[in-house]
């Protein structure tokens, strides 16, 4: 029993490699209904003066308890973010709780297995052509009026944007776990693992993943480019984005071209997006900034536009529209907690870059899919960054 409560935390992380398998029951959601006996047992009091994310999830499951009294149009959509919101909130006080078992390295170690687990699947998708049963997406498009075989890689997640998402909100960890690899033959293989990484993003022709793969490496190689860093890793780094981009242009022309194509026609901007982030503006001024209700914003939108797209692709507007300031408010005082700039900026050490770079990686990646309150992948994520914000130092103890 002692050997599974060390390791509740890394089984969570890990578990989402299930992705959207199970429905209402995915794998962290029915792990962290297993593991909740065990985390009443081992409950850690110092948790409870944890102010920042009890306020929040106190304001925010409290908001989907009056959303379902008088705000709902849907009660099965408002009472499914209750239970989503109980859920997220479990997971996330299990990982922050049994996180006391583990070292900064081992916590790093859950999101680089969660990656490197999705790697060889999303390998075989792009080149064999084949998908999980639950992909949302076929394997065709047109590119200038051709009709071309569309290469992806949603692994067990359905959409590749959720996949994207999640490449890119891992990718600090994966850059920090270098600063534990001294053996050159390691680092070879990881960093083959890194050029693998971009290799599946580009081919699913993300324009914010890329970015945000982009803004961490530049902010690792910024934040160690003092003599604490190898000047082979940081060159190595320098030249990962043309060479795979050269290696995809000649080896993977469609998926490039799809890739091409997509910036030359949008840019980097989403019309569509951006007019449902206007939307929720409105929803939120609407509401006279107390929310349509947890739930109601498909159906607010529905009556607002003709936009066939009735959902927020944005965390922030996502989570204004529907909660209204109070519960907004407190979601910021979580996060100006988990990335304190006080803590951040105070040493170059292992647990500063990754908050720097998720901090600088979060606007963009939460624009890239939708709907992220409900899905448990963003708590594990705020959960693993509050454990390093607030427990990790730099020190032999617990780095190693």
């Amino acid at each position: 029993m002692n050997y599974l409560k060390k390791n509740i935390t890394l089984i969570l992380i890990i578990s989402q490699i299930f992705g959207l398998y199970g429905g209402m029951l995915q794998a962290p959601r029915l792990l962290a209904i297993l593991f909740l006996p065990l985390l009443i047992q081992d409950l850690n009091k110092k948790l409870i003066k944890g102010k920042e994310y009890l306020l929040f999830f106190f304001s925010f499951i409290m908001y989907c308890v009056l959303s379902m009294l008088f705000l709902t149009f849907n009660n099965d959509q408002s009472l499914k973010e209750f239970a989503y919101a109980l859920i997220n909130f479990i997971i996330f006080v299990e990982i922050v709780n049994f996180s006391k078992y583990i070292s900064l390295n081992k916590l790093i170690n859950g999101w680089v297995i969660f990656v490197l687990l999705s790697i060889p699947i999303a390998i075989i998708e792009i080149n064999f052509n084949l998908h999980f049963s639950n992909s949302k997406f076929g394997d065709d498009t047109v590119l200038g009026g051709v009709g071309t075989l569309r290469k992806y890689a949603a692994i067990t997640f359905g959409n590749y944007n959720l996949y994207n998402h999640l490449l890119a909100i891992s990718f600090p960890f994966i850059l920090a776990k270098l600063k534990f690899i001294s053996n050159k033959l390691f680092q070879t293989f990881y960093i083959l693992f890194i050029f693998a990484i971009v290799w599946v993003v580009l081919t699913n022709a993300s324009r914010g993943t890329m970015l945000c793969l982009l803004i961490s490496t530049v902010i690792y190689i910024i934040f160690y480019s003092s003599k604490s860093i190898s000047k082979t890793i940081m060159y190595t780094f320098i030249s990962i984005i043309a060479s795979v981009a050269g290696y995809i242009y000649v080896m993977n022309n469609a998926a490039f071209s799809y890739l091409k194509t997509r910036i030359e026609q949008k840019g980097l901007e989403d019309n569509s997006r951006k007019e449902m982030i206007n939307v929720g503006i409105d929803m939120f001024i609407d509401s006279k900034f107390l929310g349509v209700g947890a739930g109601n914003f498909s159906d607010t939108a529905n009556k607002m536009t003709n936009n066939p797209i009735l959902v927020p692709h944005n965390l922030f507007i996502e989570l204004l529209s529907q909660y209204g300031i109070v519960v907004f408010f407190t979601f910021l005082l979580l996060l100006f907690k988990i990335f304190n700039p006080k803590r951040i900026f105070k040493k170059r050490e292992i647990p500063n870059y990754i908050l720097l770079g998720s901090l600088l990686v979060m606007p963009l990646a939460f624009t890239i899919n939708s709907v992220y309150l409900n899905n448990p992948y963003m708590w594990i994520w705020l959960a693993s960054l509050y454990c390093i914000s607030s427990f990790y130092k730099t020190t032999t103890k617990n780095v190693n």
